[in-house]
């Protein structure tokens, strides 16, 4: 079936009315302007660059700025470290905070746990404190048959500013999770200065 537009539609009942009665064919609306013709009408495609930032990496899931002046990037492993790429772009090779120990063993190949989230606090270049969201063993209160604890924790940095004070960790939230995937992750401090935590649902039919 031929689409018209209402202007074509338009046109053809006005030649339907005038040659009712005569044996000459009905005008059809125009073909529809061809894809060339579109593109020509917008704008020219934006162009990408990728540049690299880092390698070496195990499986980098974010990259997070403490907004501290120093311009340091911080890039999440889900592994279960934080890496630091300095403002002149240097991968540094110690972690900045190694949680490996305190989570769930992953899976090797493909697993949705792990450190899933970082969250600087807004005055961090006073007080030093950060959040992360980690996959943790399951926690002996959790229910019966359940996967793991997604846990979010305070942690603060060292007297070295390329190093969390390993000693350190103050839980603040633990859900316990029903299975190894459908996990949330994303920690961020909204305007109001209020931590918000993103955690998926921890029944069993999600």
């Amino acid at each position: 079936m031929r689409m018209v537009n209402r202007a074509g539609i338009g046109l053809l009942l006005a030649a339907a009315v005038g040659c009712r009665d005569a044996d000459t064919a009905v005008p059809v609306a125009p073909p529809a302007p061809s894809a060339a013709a579109f593109q020509s009408a917008i704008e020219p495609a934006l162009t990408i660059d990728v540049e690299l930032v880092a390698e070496g990496l195990s499986s980098p899931i974010q990259i997070v700025s403490a907004d501290d002046r120093t311009r340091r990037l911080f890039i999440i492993d889900q592994s279960g470290v934080i890496r630091i790429v300095t403002r002149d772009g240097a991968l540094l090779p110690t972690p900045f905070l190694d949680v490996r120990a305190k989570m769930v063993p992953l899976m090797p190949g493909f697993d949705e746990r792990g450190l899933l989230g970082l969250a600087f606090h807004p005055k961090y270049e006073k007080n030093g404190r950060f959040f992360v969201y980690y996959s943790a063993p399951l926690r002996a209160t959790a229910p019966a048959g359940y996967n793991h604890t997604a846990r979010i924790s305070e942690f603060r940095v060292s007297a070295d500013p390329d190093i969390a004070d390993p000693a350190f960790e103050r839980v603040i939230l633990e859900v316990d999770k029903p299975q190894f995937n459908h996990n949330g992750g994303t920690l961020a401090f909204g305007k109001d200065r209020n931590l918000y935590i993103s955690l998926a649902p921890t029944t069993d039919n999600h």
